[in-house]
C-alpha cells in the first residue's frame, strides 16, 4: 500500500537528476516498475523526473530508425497479426501498433467487399487473415536470397562482357 507524504516530504524528495537519469533513459525499464521500487506512484514518479528534474520524456527518448519503419510497414502490408507485430517492436500491446500505423500513414487492413475483389476469403469478423510472423521473416528470407542470386548473376554477366566472353 502506497503512503500519501506532504509536499516536500516522501522518497522523491531526495532524488536528484542525476541519480535518476541514468536509469530513466533505459526504456527496458518500465516506469511503474521504477515508480513501484521507489514506493511512489507512476504519476508521481513521471511529474518529479519530467516537472521537478527536467528529464525528457521517455517517450522522446525512443529512437524509431528507419529500418524498423521498414519493417514495420512491409509487416503491416503481408498481414502480420497487429499482436505479433506488438510483440516483434516491444510495444505494448496491438492498439499501439494501429497508432504506428496511422502515423506512418498506412490504410487500414482490407475487409469485406474489398476482400471480395481481390480474391481473398474473409475470415474473423470479415478481415482478411492474418500471416503468422514465422511465415513473414521466412518468405524475406526467400526474397533475400533471390536477390542476392540475381545480384551475383548480374555481377557475372557483367564481368563476362568486360573480359568479351559474351557478344
Amino acid at each position: 500500500m502506497r503512503r500519501h507524504f506532504s509536499p516536500g516530504q516522501g522518497p522523491l524528495r531526495n532524488i536528484t537528476r542525476e541519480d535518476l537519469a541514468p536509469i530513466w533513459s533505459r526504456l527496458d525499464i518500465r516506469t511503474e516498475d521504477m515508480a513501484r521500487a521507489l514506493g511512489v506512484s507512476r504519476a508521481g514518479l513521471s511529474y518529479h523526473a519530467l516537472k521537478k528534474l527536467g528529464l525528457p520524456s521517455r517517450g522522446a527518448n525512443r529512437k524509431c530508425m528507419a529500418r524498423d519503419i521498414e519493417i514495420f510497414t512491409a509487416m503491416w502490408e503481408d498481414g502480420v497479426s497487429t499482436a505479433e507485430i506488438a510483440a516483434h517492436f516491444g510495444m505494448s500491446g496491438p492498439a499501439c501498433v494501429t497508432v504506428r500505423r496511422k502515423r506512418l500513414g498506412l490504410p487500414p487492413r482490407r475487409k469485406g467487399a474489398n476482400l471480395a475483389l481481390a480474391g481473398v476469403s474473409p475470415c474473423r469478423g470479415g478481415y482478411a487473415p492474418t500471416l503468422p510472423i514465422s511465415e513473414f521473416f521466412r518468405r524475406r528470407a526467400e526474397d533475400g536470397v533471390i536477390a542476392m542470386m540475381d545480384a551475383i548473376a548480374a555481377r557475372d554477366a557483367e564481368a563476362r562482357r568486360e573480359r568479351g566472353l559474351v557478344a
